[in-house]
């Protein structure tokens, strides 16, 4: 592999990383302290390295570079950290729709509670 080509990969090796941890940064306990604006412009950062990211492995493609084990670790770095991003905003949109449904006095029934709507049937 040439120079040119080997810069390319690694240009690529090097995105899926800042991706990876951007996705990591945003999840971070820290960042719930931080103002909204800061993960918006953390999210929109993300989205530019992400089309950064495909406009590389594009032109890998085009040029018929293989993968380097560089890349490779760098893309499953990428893999774990997005799919540790889903389920954590999995997690906190089903805590979100459970206090939707509480609100709405929808849910499971209690011992106080005659069905799902939430109707009262005795109070203490």
């Amino acid at each position: 592999m040439a120079d040119g080509e080997r810069d390319i990969v690694a240009h690529e090796s090097h995105l899926a990383r800042r991706v990876a941890f951007l996705f990591g940064l945003e999840r971070a306990p820290a960042m719930t302290r931080r103002p909204a604006a800061l993960a918006r412009r953390l999210r929109q950062r993300r989205g530019e390295l992400i089309d950064a990211l495909m406009r590389a492995d594009a032109a890998r493609r085009s040029l018929r570079l293989p993968e380097t084990p560089e890349l490779m670790r760098a893309v499953e770095a990428l893999s774990r950290a997005s799919a540790a991003a889903q389920r954590e905003m999995d997690s906190r949109l089903d805590l979100l729709r459970a206090d939707l449904l509480r609100a709405r006095g929808d849910g499971v029934p209690s011992g106080v509670r005659g069905a799902a709507s939430g109707r009262i049937l005795a109070t203490g």
